[in-house]
């Protein structure tokens, strides 16, 4: 157990800038996602193996459903979105999903959210109806306890783990799927919304069994503080 292989891969889904206030608009200018190191540490785990990825987005520029804000469009998918000129009331699709690589061992996926508390205190808040079958448990890092959640109002800073192991070359769900720009979006600077996940190798299957080992691991490689 102590001897679990680990393959990290970290990425930004960013929210960064100025929101100003003009008449009865709200823009947010935001730079695009970065992509930081990926690493992998012991045996078991190709190049890469874990990554981290979202689908295209384009500014809706015509008509008036959800007019300013960004919708996916069809296409491949991308490690980086740009979000300009956001206006008030709008939504953003975002939905970041991990991968894990062909030949990777079965493996429990812990992802790592930061940023989500500064941004909701700030009128821009996670969006959308969480599906039935949702596929995270919010993460007791402490305790080891992986609980459901409800709505994605509960998903906070903190960490998640899949309710079931990933095999080799399956994703993982959508970790959220688009955010809200509020009517009454506050100025000033936004923080990051900072998405990161690490893969480490599952034994029994069942979290019951793996999951204090799989933190243990989660800890050493320094993903879990």
């Amino acid at each position: 157990m102590t001897k679990k292989r680990i393959a990290t891969m970290a990425t930004c889904v960013a929210l960064v800038g100025a929101v100003a206030v003009g008449g009865t608009l709200a823009l947010l200018s935001q730079q695009s996602n970065t992509v930081t190191n990926t690493f992998t540490i012991g045996n078991g785990y190709p190049e890469t193996a874990l990554t981290l990825d979202e689908a295209p987005v384009a500014q809706v520029v015509t008509g008036t459903d959800n007019f300013g804000g960004y919708n996916a469009t069809a296409g491949e998918r991308v490690r980086a979105n740009d979000y300009d000129n956001l206006v008030a009331d709008t939504t953003l699709d975002k939905d970041p999903t991990f991968h894990l690589a062909t030949g990777s061992p079965d493996s429990w996926i812990i992802a790592k959210v930061t940023g989500v508390d500064a941004l909701k205190s700030k009128g821009i808040a996670i969006n959308g109806e969480l599906p039935a079958d949702y596929g995270w448990l919010k993460l007791d890092t402490t305790t080891y306890a992986a609980t459901p959640i409800s709505n994605y109002s509960d998903l906070v800073d903190g960490y998640y783990v899949t309710n079931t192991i990933v095999a080799a070359g399956q994703d993982t769900d959508d970790l959220f799927e688009e955010l809200k720009v509020g009517a009454n979006v506050t100025r000033g600077e936004l923080d990051d919304i900072v998405v990161s996940g690490v893969a480490v190798e599952s034994v029994t299957e069942v979290w019951a069994n793996d999951g204090a080992a799989v933190v243990a691991q989660a800890k050493t490689a320094g993903f879990i503080q």
